[in-house]
Order: structure tokens, then sequence, then C-alpha cells
């Protein structure tokens, strides 16, 4: 009796261990509800992952894009710069790349600026930064910047309409 309860016991551990959900998992779910647009679950999954492994950036990457395009700017600001401080180079810069997003769209261009440089630094073929540190430079008034961001863009990706539209305009 003993020996069968002892096997019983090891069993169901070994059960339970085999579906035991990692941090990757549960970031893989959060981008499914990304994806398809319910951010809450898509949080609420990253913050499963972050309880696992506290230390994975792109966990926090991931929760702040979410948390970004559910309408919580700030949050997805403090994710992101924790991401960073994890794995500055992550994604090729993808964390600077989504503070500066968030902090362009807070109308913080000096910021925004500081952060797309970054991304550009990690990874200078990163178009989607390229063209968003030439919206800067153009509000900033500094057309010829803005226009070698924009056209560096179109070289890196002759698909981004965005650029040859404002390469058009400066």
């Amino acid at each position: 009796m003993k020996r069968t309860m002892m096997l019983l016991v090891v069993f169901l551990s070994g059960v339970s261990l085999a579906y035991a959900e990692t941090a990757q998992d549960y970031i893989d779910r959060g981008t499914g509800y990304h994806d398809a647009g319910d951010y809450a679950n898509a949080i609420a999954s990253y913050d499963l992952a972050i309880q696992l492994e506290p230390s994975n950036a792109k966990a926090y990457y991931e929760r702040g894009f979410s948390k970004d395009s559910s309408g919580d700017p700030a949050q997805a600001i403090a994710d992101y710069s924790q991401s960073i401080a994890l794995d500055p180079a992550l994604g090729s810069g993808a964390a600077y790349y989504g503070r500066g997003t968030v902090y362009f769209t807070q109308g913080d261009i000096p910021g925004a600026l500081a952060d797309f440089n970054q991304a550009i630094a990690i990874n200078p073929n990163n178009a989607k930064a390229l063209y968003a540190r030439g919206k800067c430079h153009k509000l900033q008034g500094d057309l010829a910047q803005a226009a070698a961001d924009y056209n560096l863009s179109m070289q890196i990706d002759p698909a981004d309409i965005g650029s040859y539209e404002n390469y058009t305009a400066v």
C-alpha cells in the first residue's frame, strides 16, 4: 500500500511537471492575445511570464507593447524601460523603438529622438527607427537630417510608403 501511494505521488508529480508552463509559453500566449486585440489577457499572460522569470526582458517588452496598445502609455514606458535595463539590444533595439514611439505620441520629441538614436546605434538598418527619427527631425525643423533619414529608410525598406511620402514633403 505504501509503495502504491508512493508510485502514485511520483506519477502525479511527473504529470504536473509535464504540463508546467514556462515563461516563454506565457509570452507566446500573450502574443496570441495581443494579435487578437485582447490586450487585457495579453497583459495577464505577460504578468505570469514575469512572475516566473523576473529578468525576462522580452516579457517586459511585450507587456509594454500591449500596455501601449491598450492606451496606458505611462506603464508602457515603464515596461520598455525595464526591458532596456535588462537587455538593451533585445530585438535589435525594439524596446528603444517602442519607448520612442510612446514618447513621440506624447509630444516628447527630444525623448523620442534619443530613443530612436539608441535603436539605430544598436541596429543601423532599422528602417522604422530611421523613419521615426526623420519625423522627429522634421518636427524640429531640421529638414536636411529628416530627408537623410527618410532616404536611408527607403533604401533599407523600399516598400515603406511613409518614407517616400515624407521624403517628398521635405
